[in-house]
């Protein structure tokens, strides 16, 4: 994304800088406008990429083994994940190993966890990371200026 700032306000950068500021505008407006199109033809709850991972990671659950810790809740498990074990508390949304809350989607061990219940890994993503978060960035415009 920086390179290819850098490289369309280049040729602008010895001109005035009402000249360049005119440039940054004119960019930021056509890709806001880009970006509203792309997400307005898109249904789920989940931006491309955010599923994209999820099914990376859905992909590797396959050979983690969950078991749960009898807790009432039926959130806590330990998933084995050869050859050391990992905790899993999906009340909280957090593993042992640190990637769900670093992430926001969760890992995984977590995936093996969710799928022990019968549960779908979406519904445990960030709310950050999904559609209605991506709309929220791009809901705002700029405005075309005369000249």
């Amino acid at each position: 994304m920086c390179e290819v700032f850098n490289s369309a306000t280049k040729p602008y950068r010895s001109k005035p800088i009402l000249t360049l500021l005119e440039k940054v505008r004119r960019i930021a407006m056509t890709s806001i406008a880009r970006n509203k199109l792309k997400l307005a033809s898109h249904i789920g709850y989940l931006p491309l990429i955010q599923q994209s991972r999820l099914a990376k990671k859905r992909y590797f659950s396959r050979y983690q083994t969950p078991m749960w810790s009898d807790d009432a809740a039926k959130v806590m498990f330990e998933v084995h994940d050869e050859p050391h074990n990992v905790v899993v508390d999906l009340g909280n949304h957090t593993c042992s190993c640190r990637s769900w809350q670093l992430s926001g989607l969760p890992c995984h061990h977590a995936i093996a966890a969710i799928a022990c219940m019968n549960g779908r890994p979406e519904n445990y993503v960030h709310a950050l990371l999904t559609m209605g978060s991506y709309n929220k960035i791009y809901e705002f415009h700029i405005n075309p200026v005369r000249e």
